[in-house]
């Protein structure tokens, strides 16, 4: 156990330590081994699940943290595995129609809410002021 302990230690500060080197190189445009890294693109990400369900949660949190055309600060992500991400502009030709939000869907749900709300508040004010039985067996069918 000592030695897996000690071994998971070096593992640690090596894997840290080449993260490090990777984004000084990346911020030097200077070259580096590319086999020693793990490279993903991706054309869309949203931070819900609705396009690239593969990429993971914390990810796509520090892509959403990121300024464009930034690299992140280095984070560690799991055991031994960092990440360093550069989010850029997208296109909206990468986002399909189909799952585009639609805004004058949105636009109508969020105008029939308040619509119910506002009946609602109107019907609760209507209990309060409640004259007479017929009145209050009306209202309390709502």
């Amino acid at each position: 156990e000592l030695l897996n302990l000690i071994y998971n230690e070096i593992k640690q500060k090596m894997a840290f330590k080449n993260s490090n080197d990777l984004l000084n190189k990346l911020n030097q445009n200077k070259k580096f081994d590319k086999s020693l890294y793990t490279l993903n693109k991706t054309d869309w990400v949203t931070i819900d699940s609705r396009i690239n369900n593969n990429i993971d949660n914390k990810v796509k949190q520090i892509i959403f943290s990121t300024p464009l055309n930034k690299f992140s600060k280095i984070t560690q992500i799991d055991d031994f595995k960092y990440v360093i991400v550069m989010p850029l502009a997208q296109s909206m030709t990468a986002l399909k129609d189909a799952k585009k939000t639609n805004l004058k869907l949105l636009n109508q749900e969020i105008d029939q809410n308040i619509d119910n709300d506002i009946l609602n508040a109107l019907l609760q004010d209507m209990k309060m002021d409640k004259k007479s039985s017929v009145n209050q067996n009306f209202l309390n069918s709502f």
